[in-house]
C-alpha cells in the first residue's frame, strides 16, 4: 500500500511539474520570449546584402547550432562557415543565387560516429536538419535572412570539394 500512495504522490507532482512548464510557455508566448520566437513563421532569404554576418552575431549563431540535439548526443556534426563565392562552380544546383552569399554555413557529418549502416542512412540527415533549424531560428531571431539549401556538388567536383570544405 505504501508503494502505490508514493507512486501516486510521483505522478500528481510530474503532473504538476508538466502542468507548471505549459503555464511558463503560455506566458513566454504572451510576452513574447524564446517560444514565441520559434512559433513566429519565417521565410527563406534567397537575396543578400554584400556584407558578411557580422562576426558577433555569427559567433551566437554557430553556438546556437552547436546546442543542437544530435542522435546519441554523438556530435558528429562538423560546421564550415565559406562564403559563397568559394563554392565557385562547385556546384551543380544553387550556383546561380547562392554564390552571392557572403556567409554560408556548411554542415558535415562523421560517418564513422554513426555505428550500423541503418544509421548511417538516415540519423545523419536528421541530425543536420536539427542542426540547420537551430541554425535559421538564431539567424532570424538575431535579424539575420537565411535559406536551407542542399546543394548538388557536380561529380566532377566531389574531391575538390571535399579537400577544400571538409573540416
Amino acid at each position: 500500500m505504501m508503494e502505490t500512495s508514493r507512486c501516486l504522490v510521483d505522478a500528481e507532482r510530474d503532473a504538476q511539474s508538466v502542468a507548471d512548464k505549459m503555464v511558463l510557455v503560455a506566458e513566454r508566448l504572451a510576452w513574447g520570449g524564446l517560444p514565441a520566437v520559434l512559433a513566429r513563421p519565417r521565410r527563406s532569404i534567397r537575396a543578400f546584402t554584400p556584407a558578411p554576418v557580422p562576426n558577433g552575431q555569427l559567433k551566437n549563431i554557430l553556438a546556437k547550432a552547436r546546442q543542437a540535439p544530435q542522435a546519441c548526443n554523438r556530435q558528429a556534426l562538423k560546421l564550415k562557415v565559406v562564403t559563397g563565392a568559394q563554392l565557385g562552380d562547385l556546384l551543380a544546383g544553387g550556383e546561380g543565387w547562392l554564390s552571392g552569399a557572403p556567409t554560408v554555413v556548411l554542415i558535415f557529418a562523421d560517418m564513422g560516429a554513426y555505428k550500423s549502416p541503418v544509421e548511417r542512412d538516415y540519423m545523419p540527415w536528421l541530425d543536420a536538419g536539427v542542426m540547420m533549424m537551430a541554425i535559421v531560428q538564431a539567424a532570424d531571431a538575431g535579424g539575420v535572412g537565411s535559406c536551407i539549401v542542399n546543394p548538388h556538388i557536380r561529380q566532377s567536383s566531389v574531391n575538390a570539394f571535399t579537400g577544400a570544405f571538409n573540416p
